[in-house]
């Protein structure tokens, strides 16, 4: 068979389209085999297998952290956490206004904490308050940036907001 034959019986109108469609069938399905080979090839090598999709745990350890952290221009904040192997916390806050006439009553909450390993933040759930949500990111094995929020408020951020663990 010549090289034109094909192209002489595609113009004579003798064809054989069960060939052709089971070349094309074949083809469709090579083209698919390799789309499909590739894709996993590419997976697997950028790590983007969910299963095997590896995080690292920050560097949070349970325990207690403190400071002062601003509330208005005049007043601040003491807040001292203490997050509990047992996934609770207990926190306190007192705040400290120049201006009071007597020291204001201490805060205490509890309630429990998780850890979200792809933001790498602590989320705290308080045990009597639904409306108010504290985060704190983890800075590093010693450093904590709270995070407050609450309906119709801005969520808090910047250094003057850090936490410092104590040490025993």
């Amino acid at each position: 068979m010549k090289r034109n034959d094909g192209l002489k019986r595609l113009l004579q109108g003798k064809t054989d389209y069960k060939k052709m469609f089971k070349s094309i069938l074949f083809s469709f399905f090579m083209l698919l085999i390799i789309i499909t080979v590739m894709a996993l090839w590419d997976a697997q090598k950028s790590g983007n297998n969910s299963g095997n999709k590896k995080i690292d745990p920050p560097d949070f350890i349970p325990g207690k952290y403190s400071g002062v952290v601003p509330v208005s221009e005049n007043r601040k904040l003491e807040v001292c956490i203490e997050f509990k192997s047992d996934a609770t916390f207990n926190l306190k806050e007192q705040l400290i206004d120049p201006a009071a006439k007597r020291k204001p009553d201490l805060i205490v909450d509890t309630g429990t904490w998780t850890l979200d390993l792809i933001s790498k933040e602590v989320q705290l759930k308080y045990t009597s308050k639904t409306a108010r949500q504290t985060t704190f990111s983890i800075l590093n094995k010693s450093t904590i940036q709270m995070h407050r929020s609450s309906q119709g408020r801005q969520k808090t951020d910047g250094s003057t907001y850090n936490l410092y663990k104590i040490n025993k």
